[in-house]
């Protein structure tokens, strides 16, 4: 649940020698109090919004809003006004996101760049609902498979394929939108699946496996012949071995 809206805290306090009260006529007695408003989310301060004055009577206790404010009232807040100074920590929330997004900028400045990773990007880019079997029959049967043994709440008419070969490795993707409502503990048999339909293409036979199971945006399901991951955003230096070496790597 999203909690955020504003709060207030008292940035200043002062009395108003000589003014009189409305209610009870008593001369001296006015205290003014004005409160700081800001935004929160989740009760973290973000930054300010607004000033809020009241001021009480001593004597009878009767409390005016600032627009209920006496001549005399009103020019003793426009004097004192200046000298309830908001505290820092009423921009702690906006500080700290600008901190968060200025540190991530910099990170993603001087992170080094691997160029398998566009690679791979452009080979995701490659996913389609429709593979040809002239031209990828591996995905094509991919999709037939799947399309056969997939029940109808997984929507497997959205699911896009793609494979690549060169040399002695493959590339294997798909995209399933639906994925995350697999339960986590049945994700893996989306690879078993895909394992057990290559196992059928002889000219496969001995080839490493690189297999990519895309969810809605982002991968969820990486395996290769260094290992397999599972989750919700896995990580896909796993495939870049299809690739080659890392640049500068032997």
């Amino acid at each position: 649940m999203l909690i955020y809206g504003t709060r207030a805290t008292t940035i200043g306090e002062f009395t108003v020698p000589q003014a009189e009260c409305a209610s009870c006529h008593q001369r001296g007695t006015q205290r003014m109090a004005v409160f700081g408003r800001y935004a929160h989310l989740f009760w973290i301060p973000l930054f300010p919004v607004g000033k809020v004055a009241v001021a009480e009577c001593t004597h009878c206790l009767r409390t005016l809003r600032k627009k209920e404010f006496s001549p005399e009232l009103r020019r003793k807040y426009e004097e004192k006004q200046g000298e309830a100074s908001r505290p820092v920590w009423h921009w702690a929330g906006l500080a700290v996101i600008l901190l968060f997004f200025t540190s991530t900028a910099i990170t993603e400045a001087f992170r080094e760049v691997d160029p398998r990773e566009a690679l791979l990007d452009a080979d995701l880019e490659q996913l389609t609902a429709q593979p040809a079997l002239a031209t990828d029959s591996v995905a094509y049967y991919t999709k037939a498979y799947f399309d056969e043994y997939i029940v109808p709440e997984m929507e497997p008419e959205d699911f896009k394929y793609y494979t690549r070969e060169e040399g002695d490795k493959i590339l294997l993707l798909l995209q399933i939108p639906t994925l995350k409502d697999l339960d986590q503990d049945a994700r893996p048999e989306v690879v078993t699946m895909v394992n057990e339909i290559a196992d059928d293409f002889p000219h496969l036979d001995g080839k490493q496996r690189y297999i990519g199971v895309k969810g809605q945006s982002s991968l969820m399901l990486v395996s290769s012949p260094g290992g397999e991951e599972n989750s919700s955003y896995a990580d896909e230096e796993g495939l870049y071995g299809f690739y080659g070496p890392k640049e500068g790597e032997q």
